[in-house]
């Protein structure tokens, strides 16, 4: 009975040493966790604005190629922009808001 009493005590003072440990490691590395955690919360900032401009590269790839290869993308987007071809003349009519 004292071999069982003495294995049950051993048992336990084992679990707790192996809790302390465990408790101590983690405080001891919250800071690494916390700056880890930080790091990969930004990176992920990161992947999503890189996303959000290699779309924008995209677009604007896009409408380069159109520039150099769509003739009628160049006028429309010269007429939006009140651009003449020479020896045409531009008619502004008053809105109502310009009284």
């Amino acid at each position: 009975m004292t071999g069982s009493v003495g294995s049950k005590i051993l048992s336990i003072v084992a679990v707790v040493v192996l809790l302390l440990t465990a408790v101590c490691a983690f405080r001891f590395n919250e800071p690494q966790f916390k700056a880890y955690r930080e790091a990969m919360a930004h990176r992920a900032r990161l992947q999503s604005e890189n996303a959000a401009k290699n779309e924008e590269l995209s677009e604007l790839r896009r409408d380069q190629d159109r520039f150099v290869n769509d003739d009628e993308f160049v006028i429309r987007v010269a007429r939006e922009n009140r651009k003449l071809f020479p020896g045409e003349i531009l008619f502004t009519f008053p809105t109502p808001d310009d009284h």
